[in-house]
């Protein structure tokens, strides 16, 4: 395998290669065919459309992109990019997550790095996020037998396991085969309610447009609208973006994106000149999650998104959300299919509406001098999280707010 490949295959380990898959396109062959000459040499059959061990796991997009790059980097797998797309797809789509399994870890999908994890279990801190991060666990679903497995298999490639820091002070082995794996069968299992209400829901509607709203650090509060257009291949989309920041910089963007699981939407995209990634999460005509620079993943804009024309009204973000006590200030409405003239709560007077539509409404605010916290902001039936009334700066807020050292440099 030639090094520049290895180099891409060991960036997928990051949680980084899922988003850019919609640049490329999924294989000839059904996902079946490529498992049968790709995979079946290690992993036999056992019956229709199962192999041994790939069957009882279930996992995010990331995570079966991962398993595949670790069989390329660790057993020699050869398989060709397109081959790689549609197993992740295939798998993602068949052994994936339902939406509130992922809750509580999707830090980790949208490269949320400065997060600081803490877990109830104790045992599951020292055990298992001790070396890796427990988000990467807790995105996983598997028997009690693939469990054991995995403990197996971490001894077999990282000997030193039990000999590290909350090892060597224990019976590591004992402890993690006969508590740590009836833990986590019992609290991370194969089978679940959510999993099959999932599978059985209805298809989410993505073409069309959608009212976009968000905030980048160092540039402020953006809105905006995204076109989803259909392509030939199912699930895969084409996406073209226009808006503005808060100061009236015009935003523009293109690229693809592709659907997971039917609802995890990951899409590469260029903006503005720079390279960017979506990771969202599709629900009740609602996009979510977080879009971000691919090179400094480190710096990027949570967003939110409703697909303009459904039933639901909807308001996404006031921006700004805060007035100082006392003042007047301009406020952008931005949401989906607003009608009706802006309600606001004591404390705050409507000076006028300066401009409306279905999917933004500026108005002009007054906040009276003796009013302070967060006063709710409607429009017909939508409600948002409210206007906050303040009279002085608490504090500074920088973000990221930490970073972390690394041993070794040039590449080490």
């Amino acid at each position: 395998m030639k090094t520049t490949t290895l180099k891409a295959v060991a960036a997928s380990l990051g949680f980084l290669t899922v988003a850019a898959m919609p640049q490329g396109t999924m294989a000839a062959e059904s996902p079946e065919q490529i498992i049968g000459r790709t995979c079946i040499a290690c992993h036999s059959s056992e019956g229709d459309q199962q192999w041994s061990r790939i069957s009882k796991q279930r996992k995010t997009p990331e995570g079966w992109l991962m398993t595949i790059a670790r069989m390329q980097i660790m057993h020699g797998l050869q398989i060709e990019e397109d081959d790689r797309r549609t197993l992740v797809k295939y798998f993602a789509d068949n052994q994936g997550l339902a939406p509130s399994e992922t809750e509580g870890a999707r830090y980790a999908l949208e490269r949320r790095l400065n997060t600081s994890e803490s877990f109830e279990s104790q045992q599951f801190t020292e055990t298992c996020a001790r070396c890796h991060s427990g988000a990467r666990v807790k995105l996983q679903r598997r028997t009690s037998e693939e469990w054991e497995h995995l403990v197996h298999f971490h001894l077999g490639q990282w000997p030193t396991t039990e000999y590290q820091a909350m090892g060597r002070d224990r019976e590591w082995l004992n402890l993690a085969l006969n508590e740590m794996v009836p833990e986590l069968a019992e609290t991370l299992p194969w089978e679940s309610d959510a999993w099959e209400e999932w599978q059985q829901r209805p298809a989410i509607e993505v073409v069309g447009d959608w009212t976009m709203a968000g905030h980048l650090p160092g540039r402020g509060a953006f809105h905006g609208r995204m076109v989803v257009s259909g392509t030939d291949s199912k699930d895969q989309f084409s996406i073209n973006l226009t808006g503005e920041y808060a100061d009236g910089t015009p935003i523009r963007g293109e690229g693809k994106a592709i659907v997971y699981t039917g609802y995890e939407w990951r899409a590469n995209l260029e903006v503005d000149g720079d390279s960017m990634r979506q990771v969202f999460a599709l629900k009740d005509d609602q996009l979510q999650g977080r879009m971000f620079y691919r090179d400094h993943d480190e710096v990027g804009a949570d967003v939110v998104a409703a697909r303009d024309g459904g039933e639901e009204s909807r308001i996404l973000a006031l921006q700004p959300s805060y007035i100082k006590a006392g003042t007047e200030a301009d406020i952008a409405i931005v949401g989906a299919n607003l009608e009706g003239t802006p309600e606001l709560s004591e404390g705050l007077e409507l000076v006028e509406v300066l401009d409306q539509s279905d999917s933004l409404i500026r108005v002009r605010v007054k906040a009276e001098a003796d009013q302070s916290g967060s006063k709710p902001v409607g429009v017909g039936s939508a409600a948002s999280k409210g206007l906050v009334i303040y009279d002085k700066i608490a504090q500074v807020k920088v973000v990221p707010e930490f970073a972390v050292a690394r041993v070794g440099g040039n590449g080490g």
